[in-house]
């Protein structure tokens, strides 16, 4: 007989009325409770957020430059400011909420003080280039920090990290250094309790970090890289994969069971991720700044081959946050192809439905950035950028530019992230900036969408054009 520890407790809040269990098959079941699924339909990874909500934040600046392989060369590229920007417009929009801090406080909750909150910080290092940016990972420590949580009890992990220490997030952690992610880099498990072993459907021989297992991890944030995998896993290694790549074969070393897609939904139904109260795993952000369609232990692509999509993508829930980055990005933007008989089980192994998901994208130019200026801003005027050729429809957006400017840097991008546009303009005061839909190269852009930004001064505003020929 088997008992999970949520049934065990509810069957026994009201005293021990019908519990016929002997001793050993109650030891038994304690023994065993962290250690079955927590996942029932229709639970709530958080009460005032749904599940089927997915937040998409595209900015080609966080990426200004073309894509690299080097990675102290792809974090000096990253724009640190816009990446913290983004994440808390990410979580606004996410949580419902008005501000930056009532969105972060609705996200996360912990059942301690939060002095004595654990937080795991689950990244993708695999010895390759493409990991997570750094600053997507300090900015999250950076909102635990705020709250309260000492710096020794955030640990950034992966299983892949270099037992010696010498991750290359070493380097850029600090528990003094609050200019550094403020955190502790794990040793593969050595903080986070090494490894327990676990049963998990679908898979024999498998441990576990210990303390997700035994609940001294309190929140558990999955951030993942948008690139490829083996095709068990559906072609992608997003968050649902970080999840299984915590738990492992108990050699530590591949076999079957570690490219088992059955054990890939058992991982993710799992106490260890989805067990505690609040549940522990509470955010799931896949870095989409860089891609690539290989994996998991690929450079990115170059922009021409879709390694370039300039997107965050967040939610509460990983399989709704891993399909919509596979169906919104992937898919629609980098024309990638996956094992379509996984990806539809990332919704129906956990009772979704694709028209039940909440797809939420946007870029900062409809938001007001308080550090650089906004709509509604004191001294600012409204500049139209005006798309005017005379064989397309003609389009226009609004910006918000300090008031008396006469020029300002006008780029354009397409929606992979690509600059094919930049000059500086005069602004004319009846007409706005007149862009005729030509490149830098002076061939006319094809039909759709483009990101406009124009940058006056410290203040930049952006906003979409739609090009129709």
């Amino acid at each position: 007989m088997t008992i999970n520890r949520r049934s065990f407790i509810k069957s026994t809040s009201a005293g021990a009325v019908g519990l016929t269990l002997a001793g050993t098959e109650i030891s038994q079941a304690f023994a065993d409770g962290k250690k079955q699924n927590a996942w029932t339909s229709g639970m709530k990874i958080n009460p005032e957020i749904s599940n089927t909500k997915v937040v998409c934040c595209y900015d080609p600046d966080m990426y200004p430059a073309d894509p690299t392989s080097v990675f102290k060369t792809v974090n000096s590229n990253v724009d640190a400011r816009k990446v913290y920007r983004n994440l808390d417009l990410m979580a606004q929009r996410l949580s419902g909420k008005a501000t930056a801090d009532e969105a972060w406080k609705t996200i996360f909750r912990s059942g301690k003080s939060w002095a004595e909150t654990r937080v795991a910080i689950r990244v993708n290092c695999i010895f390759a280039q493409h990991m997570n940016r750094v600053a997507v990972v300090k900015k999250i420590s950076d909102v635990m920090v705020g709250f309260g949580v000492k710096p020794a009890n955030i640990v950034i992990f992966d299983g892949c990290m270099d037992a010696s220490g010498s991750s290359k997030f070493t380097p850029y952690a600090s528990l003094t250094d609050t200019t550094l992610i403020q955190g502790v880099v794990a040793k593969k498990f050595t903080e986070v309790g090494e490894t327990t072993a676990v049963t998990v459907d679908g898979a024999s021989n498998i441990v576990c970090a210990k303390d997700l297992v035994d609940g001294n991890i309190d929140i558990l944030v999955t951030i993942a890289i948008n690139k490829g995998h083996n095709a068990d896993f559906g072609s992608v290694t997003h968050c649902m994969k970080l999840h299984y790549g915590t738990f492992v074969n108990s050699n530590l070393n591949g076999s079957s069971n570690l490219h088992s897609t059955d054990a890939l939904f058992g991982v993710n139904k799992h106490d260890a991720i989805l067990g505690g109260d609040p549940v522990r795993q509470q955010l799931c952000i896949i870095d989409s700044i860089l891609a690539s369609r290989q994996g998991p232990m690929a450079a990115p692509d170059s922009a021409a081959a879709g390694g370039k999509p300039c997107r965050l993508i967040m939610g509460t829930f990983a399989p709704a946050v891993d399909y919509c980055c596979v169906k919104k990005v992937r898919e629609a933007i980098n024309q990638w192809t996956h094992n379509a008989s996984v990806i539809n089980r990332f919704l129906s192994e956990f009772s979704l439905t694709e028209s039940a998901i909440e797809w939420d994208e946007f870029t900062p130019s409809t938001e007001i950035d308080p550090q650089r200026g906004g709509a509604g801003t004191a001294g600012m005027n409204t500049v139209r950028v005006t798309l005017s050729h005379p064989s397309c429809r003609t389009a226009s957006v609004s910006v918000p530019l300090p008031a008396g400017t006469n020029t300002a840097l006008v780029r354009v991008f397409d929606l992979r992230g690509s600059r094919i546009y930049e000059s500086d303009r005069k602004i004319d005061s009846r007409r706005g900036i007149i862009w005729d839909g030509s490149t830098g190269a002076g061939t006319v852009v094809p039909s759709g969408r483009y990101v406009v930004r124009v940058r006056a001064g410290a203040v930049e505003q952006s906003g979409i054009i739609t090009v129709d020929w």
